[in-house]
This record gives C-alpha cells, structure tokens and sequence, in this order.
C-alpha cells in the first residue's frame, strides 16, 4: 500500500491563497537572480516559510521597478532593503513537487492600498513600516525615509523625524522599524503620501529631563563660526556658543551649559564649557 504524502501546512496555506486571492505576508529571506519568461535574468525576492519557498520578480516586488526607470543596482539594492522584513504578496503560481511558487508583492499592495486611501486623512495617526532610506543623487545625504502604511508608499521627511536636529537619521530609523506618525499630506492621484514622526512627539515630556543651568554630555553635530549644534540624545539637540578656548570637532564629546530653554520654538540654547574624553 503506498504511503500517503502529507503536504506541510505551510504549503496548504500557500495553495488555499492561491484559489482565493488571500494575501500573505512573510518574511523576505533574500535576493536570487532567475531567468523571467524572456529568457533574461532578473532578480527575484526570496520569501521562505517552514521550508516553503516563494519567489517575486523584480516587476512584482512593488519597488518602483516596472517602468525601467531604476538602474540595475538601484533596483537590486531596493530589492536588498527588503530582506529581513515582513512583506505582502499574492500567489500567482505554485509547484507541489519542489514546494515553490511564484508571487506579486504589487499585486498586494494594490488591494491593501485602496482601502487606505479611503480612510487616510492629514492629522490622523497611524503605524508606519520603515522600508529604506531616501538619498539626495547628488550627495548620497539622507533626505528622509520611504514608509509604507497598509499598502501605501509615504514619505517620512528628515526634518519630521524629531523636534532636534538628526545628524544621522540611520542612528534613529533602521528599515524594518515600526514607528506611529502623523499623516501631513494625501495626494491619491499622485499617490503621494508625506507623515511626520516629529508630530507625534512630545517635545514637552522630552525637555523636562533638562534644567536650565545644569550641565550635560552631548556629542557635537554640527560646527558653525558662531555656535555649535550638541545632540543630548537622539531629537534632542541645544544650540551652544563655542568653548573659550579650541574648537570641537563634529563628532566630539562636549559639555554644555543649558542657558535657556524657549517652549515656543521648542529649542535649547547653550554654552560649551569643555570637551569630554
């Protein structure tokens, strides 16, 4: 009597979403190159569950890739970003006898995304998935972060992020963090989304661990002839009047003097008495 084979419940659940259009969401374990229905090679994002293993060209992995706008190495490195996030996806085609499929990321975002377009309105909070950083071309600097709420693409901007100065926004969000932010701006037409992280912080419960005349230990984010910009901790920045003797470095540990602290502006003003070794 030939013994009967028992697919994994992983595989089950793999071919059901294929029947009903079900979205998954699973880890995305990697990049591999596989050749498309063309005969080319294309980079394909690995999702692998319980030894399950999907694969979503680059076409449909949902990173702006479709219209051939991105270079290769760009379109890999988003392909890259996701890697060690969740990510939704559609099921277009399965085969039992290796346990694989082939899936659409952008499929999915589409169906997630028109549902929230119809619910997302400036001022409203919602949880957003950080997906990668944004660059300027022409420098590489860190303009803000891609986010992604429910299916819709946004932008995290770098001055949203807090109530400071953020010298280096890679040291605050790490694609794959989860952050709750304040909707800005909606654009459906132009499928533009901004949020703010900064809206949703209180600037007030952060200030109240800093007195005026006390002193503290912040690393220097920013040289000018005039002043110093200091970072206490990450959004928490006083502007200080530069040390008697030498200049710091950015970079450089130094003591300030809180001389004031202005609520409207939502600044600390300062003065650095020494550096710290």
């Amino acid at each position: 009597m030939q013994e009967e084979i028992r697919l994994p419940e992983t595989w089950i659940e793999v071919a059901w979403a294929r029947r009903t259009g079900k979205i998954l969401t699973w880890p995305a374990k990697g990049v591999e190159e596989h050749p498309d229905g063309d005969g080319k090679t294309l980079p394909h994002l690995v999702v692998m569950k319980d030894g399950v293993k999907g694969l979503i060209p680059l076409p449909e992995a949902g990173v702006g890739a479709e219209n051939g706008e991105l270079s290769p190495g760009e379109a890999r490195n988003r392909l890259r970003h996701l890697v060690g996030q969740p990510v939704d996806f559609i099921v277009t085609w399965c085969h039992e006898d290796t346990l694989t499929f082939r899936a659409s990321r952008k499929r999915a975002l589409e169906v997630l995304a028109k549902d929230t377009w119809a619910r997302l309105r400036p001022g409203e909070r919602v949880e957003a998935l950080v997906r990668r950083p944004a660059f300027r071309k022409e420098d590489r600097r860190v303009t803000g972060f891609v986010v992604e709420v429910d299916g819709v693409e946004g932008f995290l901007p770098r001055a949203e992020l807090a109530w400071g100065w953020v010298d280096d926004p890679l040291k605050l969000l790490r694609p794959g963090d989860r952050v709750v932010v304040e909707v800005l701006e909606t654009d459906r037409e132009r499928g533009r989304l901004v949020v703010s992280r900064k809206a949703v912080l209180s600037w007030e419960e952060q200030v109240k661990n800093y007195r005026e005349e006390g002193s503290y230990v912040g690393a220097v984010t920013r040289v000018t002839p005039s002043y110093l910009v200091v970072e206490l901790e990450p959004g928490m920045t006083v502007t200080a009047r530069h040390m008697k003797v030498g200049i710091p470095n950015t970079g450089d540990l130094v003591e300030v003097v809180i001389t004031g602290i202005d609520p409207e502006r939502k600044r600390l003003l300062g003065v650095a008495v020494r550096p710290v070794k």
